[in-house]
């Protein structure tokens, strides 16, 4: 069953440079750094290429650990396996030098530790501090530079569009898996990826406004 998984995600993968155009708006610079597409530059691809695969084997193994609660056991393998070294020594050679390759590594864990945040798994929670309390894991406040100014904690916004589309990734393979994927479907996760955005925009790319209760008046997004 996870060798199927495994094939059946590579097959939807060779499909995802054709999904970009069932969305409505081309897919920003920050897909084309972390996801293929059709924009993907050469010296890129391998990158990126190499790291979706690293995911959809890791994916795989953990479905073969424990198939009712993959995502879990993908993050322990990721640890007990020493996953981290590893993947950032495969990484070097396709082109991921320095510490591009560490965190294409994390990006990896990543995926499979807050699954449950992923932009296709579920609108946003009305509650914001439940939604975002993936902010303090070590690997995603490095992924998206979470760092501190005059006593506030920001995170940068193109690092952090990278690592919303990267997190969709399972969400766009599924979409990806027929060869006419749904319109409807597409539009649907866009919208999903825009309201994340939207919400790092409106707080200001702050950590502690993201943490705050959507309805408080002081500092109301809608």
């Amino acid at each position: 069953a996870a060798a199927g998984l495994l094939r059946r995600r590579l097959e939807a993968a060779l499909r995802l440079p054709a999904l970009e155009a069932r969305f409505a708006s081309p897919w920003p610079e920050a897909a084309r750094a972390v996801l293929p597409t059709a924009g993907t530059s050469a010296e890129r691809a391998a990158g990126v290429w190499g790291t979706l695969l690293a995911w959809c084997a890791l994916e795989a193994l953990g479905r073969a650990a424990d198939p009712g609660d993959a995502d879990r056991a993908a993050v322990r393998l990721f640890e007990r396996l020493r996953l981290r070294e590893a993947l950032a020594d495969a990484f070097e050679p396709l082109g991921l030098a320095g510490e591009e390759r560490w965190r294409a590594a994390a990006r990896v864990r990543a995926a499979f530790a807050h699954a449950h945040w992923a932009p296709g798994a579920a609108p946003l929670e009305a509650r914001p501090a439940a939604a975002y309390a993936w902010l303090d894991d070590p690997d995603v406040a490095w992924l998206i530079d979470k760092h501190e100014y005059e006593g506030t904690h920001y995170f940068r916004k193109e690092a952090f569009e990278r690592m919303v589309w990267w997190m969709a990734l399972r969400a766009l393979l599924g979409l990806a898996a027929t060869p006419r994927p749904d319109v409807e479907a597409a539009r649907a996760l866009e919208r999903r990826l825009l309201e994340r955005m939207r919400t790092a925009e409106a707080a200001g790319y702050r950590v502690d406004a993201l943490l705050e209760p959507s309805e408080a008046p002081s500092r109301s997004r809608n």
